[in-house]
């Protein structure tokens, strides 16, 4: 939607229509995540690790099946955010109503698998330490990426924060290694961390000075000003998602130090033994 004129001294209030469009495809996403886990996730692991899967507690299935819609989600939405980074023009030179069909579908297809995760969680494992930070994580993404979707507003930004996603494989990864009973100071075990720690700290913490370095640049301008209501939906679950993603981060950092620690130790005790 254009407003007639914005410039420096005048600017008009945007009142965007409502676009339900791509509601279906929040739908689709969801059905397709809840079959990914309580159907295709449960047959994978019965089938290729009967043994081990069959072992673990109601709770821990519950985590590996959701580890694995989680993986497929992250992959697909990731392609999605890095081709539309690096070839869309409309939301690059327009951030704030800058419109993008393959971010719209994004958005939706990220509500609509969180939407299913949410039910999971709950299902499964609302008991876990995690439980509060995993709901306010959900909450925030939620609202934010709705209404980006449903006004197409902000979706340059809506579109530089799926590039979280990234990570998000290598995250559900060390958990199903974990839980398999890898060995920690294992090549898999220590190769999967060090691509999740990475990954998580350029795609997750490196990228917040210049996504809020980017808010700044536009921020009141007619432009930003233009979009109302949309300049808190922007700014408040993006300050809570960021301060998640440092939280987790720590943990990250100090599980790499006790990885590191303990093959320490192991290198030490073959010296020995070899002495």
């Amino acid at each position: 939607m254009k407003v007639a004129e914005i410039n420096e001294t005048n600017y008009m209030l945007y009142e965007p229509s409502i676009d339900t469009y791509y509601y279906r495809v929040i739908l689709l996403a969801f059905v397709i995540t809840w079959v990914l886990a309580e159907v295709v996730a449960s047959a994978l692991f019965n089938f290729f690790l009967y043994d081990v899967y069959n072992k673990q507690t109601f709770y821990v299935k519950g985590e590996l099946k959701s580890g694995i819609s989680s993986i497929i989600h992250s992959i697909v939405v990731t392609t999605g955010c890095f081709y539309c980074l690096y070839t869309d023009d409309v939301i690059s030179e327009d951030p704030v109503w800058g419109h993008s069909p393959i971010v719209s579908v994004d958005m939706a297809i990220v509500v609509g698998y969180l939407t299913a995760d949410v039910i999971i969680i709950n299902t499964y494992y609302s008991d876990s330490k995690e439980y509060k930070f995993f709901m306010l994580h959900h909450l925030f993404s939620v609202i934010a990426y709705m209404y980006s979707m449903t006004y197409h507003v902000c979706e340059f930004f809506s579109n530089f924060r799926l590039l979280a996603e990234f990570s998000t494989p290598f995250v559900n990864l060390r958990r199903i290694f974990e839980i398999m009973e890898f060995k920690k100071t294992g090549a898999a075990y220590v190769t999967n961390g060090w691509a999740m720690a990475l990954s998580f700290f350029l795609c997750r913490i490196a990228v917040i000075p210049y996504y809020y370095a980017k808010i700044y640049q536009i921020y009141g301008t007619p432009l930003f000003l233009s979009s109302g209501f949309t300049q808190y939906v922007l700014i408040i679950p993006s300050i809570a998602l960021d301060l998640i993603n440092v939280f987790w981060f720590y943990k990250i950092v100090r599980g790499a130090l006790k990885v590191i620690s303990a093959q320490s130790k192991e290198k030490l005790q073959n010296d020995k033994k070899k002495a």
